[in-house]
């Protein structure tokens, strides 16, 4: 049996294919253009792209189970709305396309907490919580929803679909790296001068992929299943990042107005540097959310486990620091 991820040099996607060639299984990976996380390892790649129906048809030919990984993840509001709906929403529809051509038995579709409404904000997030559909939301949650449905209309058309909701996932293996793996490093460079009131539910990377694994072998179709870790605060995450030898993470936390206050000269200086910023309205507006997670549907069906946060920030680090991404060398 093959197994094909999309996405597969993508933070997520490669470390699901580590796991799979760990485990002796038949990997496909597909790539687009980056293709570094998947230099050291002896897998089969193809060229393929999710906004052509085509390319994934003639990818998925053979594979019984397609985890679909591949994304756009954006934290820039409108400016990226055309972007998203190309990559999140159409890309998941030729997906679904493809699977179907291709004769593929079961999709584990990769969507996001976004996805899920963050409303009302005191009560638990589970998996029957309403999907981020409506146009109050932001363009990338609404994208994600979208793809959701998507997938779960295949499923009442015969392809088996599960659904995997991760939280804000950091680990090693982020050769990008990803914007969580961008904060990381600028934290333990000092190049984010404070910490905004607020924080996210952290998960795993490789506990993410155990996740998607299981959940294509045990997961019931046409369901979600929320992948987590543990909440938060940016100031306790600071806590643990300067444990890390060299770090100089900041100290001092910013009120949530003061860090909207920040926005537009965080936007002047990524319009400066070319580099696109990590403060964002997106971005201050949902470090107050998703606190309260619960994984214990993932838990109870899947036997979905997930590791310290202590653990997965020492070795983000040191993955990091074995790659030369530490102390400035940050791309």
């Amino acid at each position: 049996m093959t197994v094909i991820v999309t996405g597969a040099a993508g933070h997520v996607g490669n470390s699901l294919v580590r796991l799979l060639l760990e485990r002796g299984e038949s990997v496909r990976a597909m790539v687009h253009q980056d293709r570094r996380a998947l230099d050291e390892l002896d897998v089969e790649c193809v060229s393929a792209d999710v906004t052509d129906v085509e390319s994934l048809k003639a990818a998925f030919v053979g594979c019984d189970i397609v985890y679909h990984a591949a994304a756009f993840i954006s934290i820039w509001g409108s400016r990226d709305a055309a972007h998203l709906r190309k990559v999140n929403i159409e890309g998941t529809a030729n997906v679904l396309t493809a699977c179907k051509a291709a004769g593929v038995r079961r999709l584990a579709h990769v969507s996001s907490i976004h996805a899920l409404s963050p409303y009302p904000e005191a009560e638990t997030i589970d998996e029957t919580r309403e999907a981020s559909l409506s146009a109050k939301f932001p363009h990338y949650d609404r994208s994600k929803a979208e793809s959701e449905r998507l997938a779960f209309d295949a499923a009442k058309g015969g392809l088996e679909v599960v659904v995997i909701i991760p939280t804000a996932v950091i680990g090693p293996h982020d050769y990008k790296p990803s914007l969580q793996g961008r904060m990381l490093m600028d934290y333990y460079n000092h190049r984010l001068p404070t910490l905004v009131d607020g924080g996210y539910n952290w998960v795993d990377v490789r506990d993410v992929a155990e996740g998607m694994r299981l959940a294509a072998e045990r997961g019931r179709s046409g369901e979600r299943y929320i992948l987590g870790g543990v909440w938060a605060s940016f100031s306790d995450l600071a806590a643990l990042i300067n444990t890390v030898p060299g770090a100089r993470a900041p100290r001092l936390v910013a009120p949530h107005w003061m860090a909207y206050l920040g926005v537009p000269f965080a936007a002047l200086q990524g319009w400066l540097t070319g580099k696109r910023p990590l403060l964002t309205s997106d971005a201050v507006k949902v470090v107050r959310l998703h606190r309260h997670i619960s994984t214990a549907k993932a838990e109870r069906e899947l036997g979905y486990v997930h590791r310290p946060l202590a653990e997965t920030v020492a070795d983000a680090y040191a993955w990091f620091d074995k790659h030369g991404l530490l102390n400035g060398k940050a791309q």
